[in-house]
């Protein structure tokens, strides 16, 4: 996802704490939208034209995570989905032709859940440009302490090895927050290239998403490095230019 040229123009070279607000939400919103619904009739690229349907769709998406998260995504099947659920393994056939499209499902619910959490997040609401950059790197490094997180992510990135639409759909993930880092990146630099602001966003999201092995759901508390969360991030925020004492 590339960030649009409006909103960068339109903070060049000229600071405003509320036009990047403004941007950022947009941003954000446009995203929640693709990724939630096609049109009305749609949540997640999934039929869903009635109010009890959508509801089902949420059910089963916040199922399959669970079901990833706890035991892996090889016991992600029909039929354990359908038991969590309360749900006749066939009625999952007509919201799922197969495995991989419930998978595919299950990354646009990802990327939705992400936006929605963005939206009511105050980092948003921070005046100082360098505050709010320093805020969303940390949540970010936050979000890739949780058990949950991590066991979602690495098990799709294992099955992205083997699936080029798993594979395309986790890069469309990263690029949404590289487009968030590249926003905020550019009010606090705005006479750097594009090209260097693209690449420390790059970079920033590399460094704070290549933690997850690290707090990954099967590693032993005393294989973590002390303090290596707060590192990352001091570390993440130089490279960004922005200093947080």
């Amino acid at each position: 996802m590339e960030v649009p040229n409006a909103y960068t123009k339109r903070l060049k070279p000229k600071r405003d704490c509320h036009l990047m607000s403004d941007a950022l939400k947009d941003l954000i919103q446009k995203t929640l939208t693709d990724y939630s619904s096609t049109d009305d009739s749609h949540l997640y690229g999934i039929e869903a034209a009635t109010e009890r349907r959508r509801k089902t769709v949420e059910r089963l998406m916040e199922g399959a995570a669970d079901i990833i998260a706890e035991e892996g995504l090889h016991a992600l099947t029909f039929r354990k989905l359908a038991s969590r659920c309360e749900m006749r393994p066939g009625n999952l056939q007509y919201y799922f032709p197969s495995r991989g499209s419930l998978i595919h499902t299950l990354l646009r619910y990802i990327v939705a859940n992400y936006m929605r959490g963005f939206l009511n997040d105050s980092f948003l609401e921070l005046e100082s440009p360098e505050k709010r950059l320093h805020s969303f790197i940390r949540l970010m490094a936050e979000d890739v302490q949780s058990k949950r997180t991590t066991a979602i992510f690495i098990a799709i990135w294992d099955l992205a090895q083997r699936d080029s639409f798993v594979a395309s759909g986790v890069s469309e993930i990263y690029s949404v927050e590289r487009a968030l880092l590249r926003l905020m990146l550019t009010e606090i630099h705005p006479r750097k290239p594009e090209q260097e602001v693209a690449f420390l966003a790059g970079a920033i999201s590399s460094l704070i998403e290549g933690l997850m092995p690290l707090f990954g759901p099967n590693t032993p508390p005393s294989a973590r490095m002390d303090g290596i969360h707060d590192a990352a991030v001091a570390h993440a925020c130089h490279l960004a230019g922005i200093d947080i004492g």
